[in-house]
């Protein structure tokens, strides 16, 4: 009898870890969003024209229309802007990639539709890697989340 409920536990068990594995959380939707996005904005080496056009064009399926960006004192305030930035950006034989790292990520309890995420943002290339601090709004639109805001932060020296 022991061992049949033993069975019945470990059964429970790894359904329960399925479970939450799959289930939906939007916590998860969004950090899978922002892994995409670091995908899509590395270069991978040796990258042709047509294949940039291409990469550069998908990601503006991940950006809002009325984008704001700022970087130190540039500031940019359309998606256009920063896709003509992206497709000029990064050119290089070995290829870069970003990562998003440390991402602490905040769903406003008021607006379920709306999140910001405080991130590392970690560009490697063959002889360098360098590394920023970045806040981002994001909000859901149509059920697809999208980054809205996104600006570069002064990381404390220690």
């Amino acid at each position: 009898m022991t061992y049949n409920r033993g069975i019945a536990l470990t059964a429970a068990a790894i359904l329960a870890v399925a479970a939450y594995t799959w289930w939906p959380s939007e916590e998860r939707v969004i950090r899978r969003r922002l892994n995409e996005i670091a995908a899509r904005i590395s270069v991978p080496a040796n990258e042709a024209d047509l294949a940039r056009v291409t990469r550069v064009v998908g990601i503006r399926d991940y950006l809002a229309p009325d984008l704001h960006v700022r970087y130190g004192t540039a500031e940019a305030t359309s998606r256009e802007t920063i896709l003509g930035a992206l497709a000029q950006w990064g050119r290089s034989a070995d290829g870069v990639t970003v990562e998003f790292v440390d991402v602490n990520l905040t769903l406003d309890a008021a607006n379920r539709d709306t999140a910001r995420a405080y991130m590392t943002v970690k560009v490697t290339s063959k002889d360098s890697v360098d590394a920023k601090e970045a806040d981002v709004g994001l909000a859901r639109v149509d059920g697809v989340w999208i980054v809205t805001s996104a600006e570069s932060k002064e990381t404390l020296s220690r």
